[in-house]
């Protein structure tokens, strides 16, 4: 009996823990040309270690949805069917803003990332430098925050957009 309490507890804690943290599988690339913008939000670091130390095939991404006051999390924007020039160079800037629980804006940058180099495959992926880290603190609002974000391929001015929602909580 003591074991089956052990184990109904931890199934507890699992299921709470995992329902705020979500494995995305790899993240898949599509054709020069077909631009499309992804939101990575994590509590660490590790997505861009693993991004760099990984082949991305083979990458799972963890994201999370719910965040408490004063927990730093850090965003990231991968970018996929971006067109190259004659030399296979890419360019691509990332405007980025952030909505309140009222869908007012909080804070926003214009270039706020970007990535430019050599496109090594037809169908690549690419990460843009500088992830975001964004923290709420317990004076903010509970309710969900949006992170929305554009890109642009400089190369041929065209753009896509994405947006990412987190719920603040109180501990």
């Amino acid at each position: 009996m003591r074991f089956f309490r052990t184990y109904i507890i931890s199934l507890c804690f699992y299921f709470i823990f995992y329902s705020h943290v979500q494995a995305q599988p790899s993240v898949v690339a599509t054709d020069q040309g077909d631009l499309k913008l992804i939101i990575v939000t994590s509590d660490s670091t590790d997505n861009i270690k693993k991004w760099f130390t990984t082949n991305n095939q083979d990458l799972i991404l963890h994201r999370i949805f719910v965040i408490k006051p004063n927990q730093l999390t850090t965003t990231t924007f991968l970018v996929t069917g971006l067109s190259v020039d004659e030399k296979n160079h890419y360019h691509f800037i990332i405007n980025v803003y952030v909505l309140n629980s009222n869908n007012e804006p909080i804070w926003g940058e214009m270039n706020y990332a970007n990535g430019q180099g050599i496109l090594a495959n037809e169908k690549g992926i690419v990460i843009a430098d500088p992830a975001l880290d964004f923290m709420l603190d317990e004076t903010d609002p509970i309710g969900t925050y949006t992170i929305v974000a554009q890109v642009t391929d400089v190369i041929t001015g065209k753009k896509a957009e994405s947006s990412y929602n987190l719920t603040l909580e109180k501990e």
